[in-house]
Parts: C-alpha cells; structure tokens; sequence
C-alpha cells in the first residue's frame, strides 16, 4: 500500500487518520501484505485472521501503554483510502 502522497507504508510510521473530520495522529502497527506487525500484534501473523486480509493496523498513542494495545486499534482498508496521510518515519 501507498499512501495518498507516493510513500510505501512502513511498519511504526506516524500517520494521522480522519475520524469525523478530524486528524487523528497513530502508528502503523500491522501491514497484512508484508507480514509485518508489532511485537503486540504478533498474533495477527499467527493466527491470520481472515478479517485482517488486505488491511493495516494503526494504533492510537502507540509508545504509552503498549499492553493494552488491541483496545486502540483501527483497522482499515489498503487499497484507495484517501483517510490514512503519512507524517514521518518512526525513528
């Protein structure tokens, strides 16, 4: 997937999702066509649900908390979403 902007989606970028009309800032924390997840989201790689074909994860305030993670997760569709904008690499 690719942003709106041309950037590949990258595992732990800062993104901001429009929820309402507002931008709301999140982590990339799952990348289903790469196989990728966050150590909290391991079990996505495990257990491949079929729910989570074709989408990203991104997480809400990421760096705090990170054992109740599933409580903040957004999934959302990887192909033409024009909600999702990349702000920077995770350094």
């Amino acid at each position: 997937m690719k942003y709106t902007s041309g950037e590949s989606v990258g595992l732990y970028d800062i993104v901001e999702n429009n929820e309402g009309g507002t931008w709301i800032q999140a982590t990339v924390v799952y990348i289903a066509e790469t196989n990728e997840a966050a150590k909290e989201c391991q079990w996505l790689l495990d257990e491949k649900p079929k729910w989570a074909e074709g989408s990203i994860a991104i997480c809400w305030n990421y760096l705090q908390e990170p054992e109740t993670i599933c409580d903040r997760l957004l999934f959302t569709d990887a192909e033409n979403n024009n909600e999702l904008r990349f702000i920077r690499r995770q350094s």
